[in-house]
């Protein structure tokens, strides 16, 4: 069992902060922290829309600091147990199936997926005739 959402969280703050996404060409600065953030605690925020709402308002790595301390506190006030979290949004995407494919994968596959069917060699049309007549006497 990795760490806990709250945890992960805190970990990505500390690498945004160490690294912030506004520099180095990126340019898309909180909202960046802030949509990794909800993806994290995607699960917690379907309960508490009041935190949900400062994580997609907050303009500043402070802000969402304080949001995951207000949820770090819901969880300790709910006795809240890690290794009793489920997945949750951000990893969904990656469950595998009995085929051993994602879902994202199966749909890739299905959608790719071009029959041909070989004709028999006495009802076979001359691929010249893909281009026209065959039957005009040209070069092919």
């Amino acid at each position: 069992i990795g760490p806990g959402r709250i945890q992960l969280t805190r970990d990505y703050i500390q690498y945004a902060k160490s690294h912030p996404p506004n520099e180095g060409g990126q340019g898309s600065g909180i909202k960046c922290v802030r949509v990794h953030i909800h993806r994290f605690l995607h699960a917690d925020l379907q309960q508490t829309p009041n935190i949900r709402d400062l994580v997609c308002t907050a303009q500043s790595i402070e802000e969402l600091e304080h949001a995951v301390d207000l949820m770090e506190d819901i969880h300790k006030n709910a006795g809240h147990v890690v290794e009793d979290e489920q997945k949750s949004w951000y990893v969904r995407h990656r469950i595998v199936g009995e085929d051993g494919l994602t879902e994202r994968e199966r749909r890739y596959r299905q959608d790719s997926i071009m029959t041909c069917e070989e004709p028999e060699d006495d009802t076979a049309i001359c691929v010249a005739a893909m281009f026209g007549n065959d039957d005009d006497g040209g070069d092919y």
